[in-house]
This record gives structure tokens, sequence and C-alpha cells, in this order.
């Protein structure tokens, strides 16, 4: 049997681009204004690259993973454009990386439609590494892919490595 590519899958907004100030601009309440949450002008004025270090990390984590990133996001597919001119300011190039986006109409909770897009890349690489800011999507990507290793990302502690105790309660050690 050809042994499948390993793959390194990274999310975007919390993990490679800080998306904090759009989204506050974007809250109402308990809600979201999605239409300006997603407004490619807004984007670009409100967002900005996570800290040097953390964007380094995770880079660091996949290639010495040999891995080929895969990009994953809930992002719409519209967005498509936008969100290439930011992977570029912060040093991924095209051609480097794998961009996976939401279809445009696709409205379920971004876990789900994460899990799913996560599903459908394993039939194609082996997921080794999982980078992502949701914690609550990391322990449900625990139970798909245990042999992968799970990162969480903040931006002001960088990234952690999520671990399974044997008591099923979560562990997040740091990353030096």
């Amino acid at each position: 049997m050809k042994r499948r590519e390993k793959a390194c899958i990274v999310d975007v907004d919390g993990t490679l681009i800080d998306s904090e100030r759009r989204f506050r601009l974007a809250q109402r309440g308990n809600m979201i204004d999605w239409e300006l949450a997603l407004d490619p002008k807004i984007i670009m004025k409100f967002d900005r690259p996570m800290p040097r270090r953390v964007i380094d990390q995770i880079v660091s984590l996949c290639r010495e993973a040999e891995c080929q990133i895969v990009v994953v996001t809930g992002r719409p597919e519209r967005l498509r454009e936008v969100t290439i001119m930011q992977l570029e300011r912060i040093g991924l190039k095209e051609g480097e990386y794998i961009l996976v986006m939401r279809e445009n109409g696709d409205y379920r909770r971004e876990i789900d439609y994460k899990i799913s897009r996560l599903m459908q890349l394993s039939r194609m690489y082996d997921i080794a590494v999982v980078i992502d800011d949701n914690l609550d999507f990391l322990k449900h990507a625990r139970t798909l892919f245990r042999r992968a290793k799970l990162y969480h990302v903040s931006k002001d502690r960088g990234v952690r490595q999520l671990e399974e105790c044997d008591t099923g309660s979560t562990i997040l050690d740091y990353i030096s």
C-alpha cells in the first residue's frame, strides 16, 4: 500500500491571523454581525498577523514534522484572495501550502465544518499535526485522530501542545 503524505492542518483566524479587533467590531451583544465580520475591507483594515514568535513556532512545527501545510479556514470561498494576501504578509507564499476554504453558503457551525473537512482530508493525507485556536475543535479532533499532535494557539500564550491523560482530562504544555 502506498504511504500517504503527512499533513499539518493550520487554522487562519486566531491562529495565524489576529482577528480579535475585527470580531470585537462585529460583536452585537452576544451575536456577531457576519456581514461586517466577513467584509474584505474590514478584514484588511482590522486584522493583524499573530506575533512573529507564534507564526515561527507554527511553521517550525509543520516543517519539523515534514508535513504538507494545509490551511483550513472557516472563511467562505469568496474571501480566498484576501486570505492569500494575509498569508503572504506573514511569510507563507502560494505553493508552500494548500488553502481549504468553506463553500459560499455553508452556514454550519465552524467546528462541524472543520471536522467534516478533516475527515475528507484524512482520505488523502495522514493527519499528523493540527494547530488551531479553538480548544473544543481540538478536543473533537483528538477523538478522531488519536496519533496526531494537536496544538492550541493563543496570542498571549503562544503555541501549546494538547495531550490527553488516561483520566480523559486535558493538559496543555508550553512549546519552548
